[in-house]
């Protein structure tokens, strides 16, 4: 079970670097706002 947990976690993070790498590129925040709320807020949650 914490397996698992620790797999989200690591999924969450991967996709939160890549989009906010993606954004550094692009110069545009706001669909990075809507992901990183939520994920942020979860991920802290799950710790």
């Amino acid at each position: 079970m914490i397996e698992n947990f620790l797999i989200i976690l690591a999924l969450n993070w991967s996709v939160v670097t890549i989009l906010w790498l993606a954004t550094l590129k692009i110069q545009r925040a706001d669909f990075i706002d809507i992901y990183w709320g939520p994920g942020f807020f979860l991920s802290g949650l799950l710790l």
